[in-house]
């Protein structure tokens, strides 16, 4: 008797495990139900759909933002550049050394060029490559031997003229020159006032600044005979050298 009841304690035993089971089965099917409706929800997709187009929307990674980002493109600076091209550039002159003279005349021809295309030309950097292209000789091994030694590198435009003009003519020589040549500087027979007050003033650029009045005297002193007589009679007579060339 005791046996026969084991045994129906054991059927029933199993039959409650088995329950059990089944209750668990359905309890856990309940909670999956619910994770998909969620998961319906935020993909706002029918769940009869196939896996593969339920894939999100992935944003492609940014890559780090840099300050060029918010520089406009110089739209303006491009359109001047195009009309600068447009015309024609003056052919500048080539230096090989020589005379302070023909240093002049070589960085006149390369401010007129300058001059010409001032977009193309507004860096220093940009101003004495171009420049560097028209030198010669004695001038072209000099700045080579500049850029091979330790000393501190050329790049303004005016630094670069100073440096050809000394390598030209040292600037004591160079101011000594100068003095001699202001001495004795007259008019010639077919120059103009302008001209010689021109010749004049590229000779100051070698000296110490000078006094107004030596700056008038020398101007007053160094005109031909006819025009200096006429200009001495002048009442009141002239103080400043620009008086004297305007009359």
């Amino acid at each position: 008797m005791e046996e026969e009841e084991r045994e129906l304690n054991a059927d029933e035993l199993a039959a409650e495990v088995e329950r059990l089971e089944a209750s668990n089965r359905e309890g856990r099917l309940r909670q999956r139900y619910k994770e998909l409706r969620k998961e319906q929800r935020a993909l706002n997709t029918p769940l009869t759909s196939p896996p593969s187009i339920h894939r999100r929307s992935v944003t492609p990674a940014r890559r780090p933002r840099s300050d060029s980002d918010d520089a406009p493109v110089d739209c303006e600076h491009k359109r001047r550049m195009d009309i600068e091209s447009k015309y024609a550039m003056p052919s500048p002159e080539t230096f090989a050394g020589g005379s302070i003279a023909d240093f002049r005349r070589f960085e006149r021809s390369y401010e007129i060029v300058f001059d010409t295309r001032p977009t193309h030309y507004e860096d220093d950097r940009r101003k004495i490559l171009f420049a560097r292209g028209y030198r010669r000789g004695s001038p072209s091994d000099a700045w080579a031997w500049l850029q091979a030694s330790d000393k501190q590198p050329i790049v303004e435009w005016t630094a670069f003229k100073d440096w050809l003009r000394n390598e030209t003519q040292p600037d004591g020589m160079r101011k000594m020159e100068a003095s001699r040549r202001y001495r004795e500087a007259s008019q010639q027979t077919r120059q103009r006032v302008a001209e010689f007050v021109t010749y004049l003033d590229g000779l100051e650029e070698d000296m110490e600044e000078l006094p107004e009045h030596v700056r008038k005297d020398a101007l007053l002193m160094g005109l031909r005979p006819e025009i200096k007589i006429k200009i001495m009679e002048t009442l009141p007579p002239p103080t400043t050298r620009q008086q004297v060339a305007d009359l």
